[in-house]
C-alpha cells in the first residue's frame, strides 16, 4: 500500500512536469519503474479522484483536482471560464437572469463560473452552486452526452422525487439529445433552462439560466432559449482561439 502511494506521487510529479502534453501509459510506467498493468491500476484510482485525466486515447495528463490543490483551475477549465465570462455577463444583464457554466468531471457536475442578474428579486445562490446532476438542467445536458449505461447507474443510486421513474429520466435525456436544450423546472419557485456548449462537435460544457418562476411566460421562454443558444455560440467561437 505504501509503495503504491509513493508511485502515485511519482506519477503526479511526472504528469505535472509534462504540462499539457498527453503522456502515454508506456512512458509513465517506465518513469516509475513499473509494469504497464500496475501503472494503469494506479492511474485508474488517480483518475477517479480527479488527480489524473485521460487525454482521449493519447494518454494521461494532470487532472483538475491537482490544479485546485494549488488554488488554480486546469488549463482546460480556465480556457472555458475565459471564453464564457463575457457572454454570460451579457446574457444575465440583457434578460436579468442568473447564469451558470458547468462541466462533467470524473462523473460529477462542477460549476466553473456563475453570473447573477441585476434585478431586485433573484434566485438564491444555492441554485447556482447546485452540483447535482439529476435536478439541474445543466446536469441533464451534461449526462445526455454520456452512455445509457452511465445514466442507468445514476438512476440505480436513487432518483430524486422529481422523477416518476427511470423512464422519466431517460425521456428528458432523449429530449436533450434531440433538441440540444432542456427546461427542467425541478423546483416550484424557480424556472430554468440549459443548452450544450460544444468544441469540435463534442460537448464540453453546459450553459444554464435560472430566474424566479413568476416571470415565466411563453414569450420570455422563447427569449431565454434564444439567448442561451446565442451565448453558447459566442462561447464556442471564443474557444476556437484558445
Amino acid at each position: 500500500m505504501i509503495k503504491s502511494l509513493h508511485k502515485a506521487f511519482d506519477l503526479l510529479e511526472y504528469l505535472s512536469s509534462a504540462g499539457d502534453r498527453a503522456v502515454p501509459l508506456s512512458e509513465l510506467a517506465s518513469a516509475i519503474g513499473e509494469k504497464t498493468t500496475t501503472c494503469a491500476n494506479i492511474l485508474k484510482t488517480m483518475t477517479e479522484r480527479g488527480y489524473a485525466a485521460r487525454a482521449n486515447t493519447r494518454g494521461y495528463r494532470l487532472g483538475g483536482a491537482a490544479y485546485r490543490l494549488a488554488g488554480r483551475e486546469s488549463p482546460e477549465d480556465e480556457g472555458l471560464i475565459n471564453a464564457a465570462v463575457e457572454p454570460m455577463r451579457i446574457l444575465s444583464k440583457q434578460l436579468d437572469v442568473s447564469t451558470v457554466l458547468a462541466v462533467l468531471r470524473d462523473g460529477k457536475k462542477r460549476v466553473l463560473v456563475s453570473e447573477s442578474g441585476e434585478g431586485i428579486i433573484q434566485v438564491g445562490k444555492s441554485y447556482l452552486a447546485d452540483d447535482r446532476l439529476l435536478t439541474t438542467p445543466t446536469g441533464i445536458v451534461l449526462i445526455a452526452s454520456e452512455s445509457d449505461a452511465f445514466i442507468k447507474k445514476l438512476a440505480e443510486r436513487g432518483l430524486p422525487d422529481f422523477y416518476v421513474s427511470a423512464e422519466d429520466l431517460f425521456a428528458r435525456v432523449d429530449k436533450v439529445r434531440k433538441n440540444g436544450e432542456i427546461e427542467l423546472n425541478a423546483y416550484n419557485e424557480v424556472s430554468d433552462a440549459a443548452v450544450g456548449v460544444y468544441k469540435n462537435k463534442k460537448l464540453t460544457a453546459s450553459l444554464g439560466a435560472y430566474f424566479p418562476a413568476y416571470r415565466h411566460t411563453e414569450e420570455f421562454r422563447v427569449q431565454l432559449l434564444k439567448g442561451l443558444r446565442d451565448a453558447a455560440y459566442k462561447i464556442e467561437h471564443n474557444l476556437l482561439s484558445i
